[in-house]
């Protein structure tokens, strides 16, 4: 799953996570010892390596629909639910350059 951030000038951006774990091997005693215990251990386990992850332009073209996940509504403490907010988003290479609302 990717992270995307558009910034206050309408500029689509991507965080890149790539390169800041290295997969280190377990020992053989270590999982012998979780098997002794009725555990599972993976022979292989990610480890950060200090490296920061970056963000970075997305250069993306095309047209995408964004809506919430879950939407409710809150008037005089009651939750009920209303028509999902939906809107049209119009990047051209990675600038925004259109917002519809979707009836």
């Amino acid at each position: 799953m990717d992270t995307y951030w558009i910034d206050p000038s309408g500029r689509l951006w991507r965080t890149d996570e790539s390169g800041t774990y290295d997969i280190v091997e377990e020992s053989a005693e270590d999982i012998f010892k979780a098997r002794e215990n009725r555990q599972w251990l993976a022979p292989f386990r990610p480890v950060p390596n200090g490296q920061h992850g970056r963000v970075i332009p997305h250069r993306l073209t095309r047209t995408i629909r964004i809506y919430p996940s879950d939407w409710r509504s809150k008037v005089k403490d009651k939750l009920y639910h209303s028509d999902w907010p939906e809107y049209e988003l119009v990047f051209r290479d990675g600038e925004l350059i259109l917002v519809q609302v979707i009836q």
